[in-house]
C-alpha cells in the first residue's frame, strides 16, 4: 500500500516501530543512554530561544526523565508510544522525519515560552515531536506519521 502525501508525491509506509512497548525500551536501552537523552533535553529546554529569553527556572536531565517515566513514554495528546530518537546521518546531521513523527519523543512546553510559560514541571509535558511541533494536528490514538499504540500500559 502506498500512502500520498501530496498529489503525484509517492510516501513509502513508515518503517516498524523501534521499540513495541515501553518495557521493551527499557530493557534495550540502558540507563546511562536514557539520562544522556534526558541531559540533551534538559541542555535544550535551558537555553536562549530566537524569540524568548533565558528560562527562569532551569530543569534537570532527572526532572525529564520523571517526566518521561510518569507518561510511560506515550504523547500527551495522540498516546503514541514515543521514544524513538529522529533519524540522523551518520555525521549526526538530521534526516527527514515526517514519516515517524510520533514515534519520536519530545519535552513540550504546555504553555510555550514564547507566551511566557517556563520550566516548571507542572508545564512540561512528553509529546511527540508531531503534536509538538503541529498542535493543530493533535488526535488521540492517531495512526499517520507512524503513530503507534501498543495495548501496554
Amino acid at each position: 500500500m502506498i500512502r500520498w502525501q501530496m498529489p503525484c508525491v509517492e510516501t513509502p509506509l513508515p518503517p516498524p516501530p523501534v521499540f513495541a512497548s515501553w518495557a521493551e525500551f527499557l530493557a534495550r536501552t540502558s540507563r546511562s543512554d536514557r539520562m544522556k537523552r534526558c541531559y540533551a533535553a534538559a541542555k535544550k529546554a535551558n537555553r536562549k530561544r530566537l524569540l524568548s529569553e533565558m528560562p527562569l527556572v532551569r530543569i534537570s536531565g532527572p526532572e525529564v526523565w520523571e517526566i518521561i517515566a510518569a507518561a510511560r513514554g506515550r504523547c500527551l495528546h495522540c498516546d503514541s508510544l514515543a521514544v524513538e530518537n529522529r533519524p540522523s546521518n551518520p555525521n549526526g546531521a538530521p534526516l527527514p522525519w515526517a514519516q515517524i513523527g510520533r514515534r519520536i519523543g519530545s519535552l513540550e512546553h504546555l504553555i510555550s515560552r514564547f507566551e511566557g510559560g517556563d520550566n516548571e514541571l507542572y508545564n512540561l509535558a512528553w509529546a511527540c515531536l508531531w503534536c509538538n511541533t503541529w498542535p493543530h494536528e493533535r488526535r488521540r490514538m492517531a495512526v499517520d506519521h507512524g503513530g503507534y499504540h501498543p495495548l501496554e500500559r
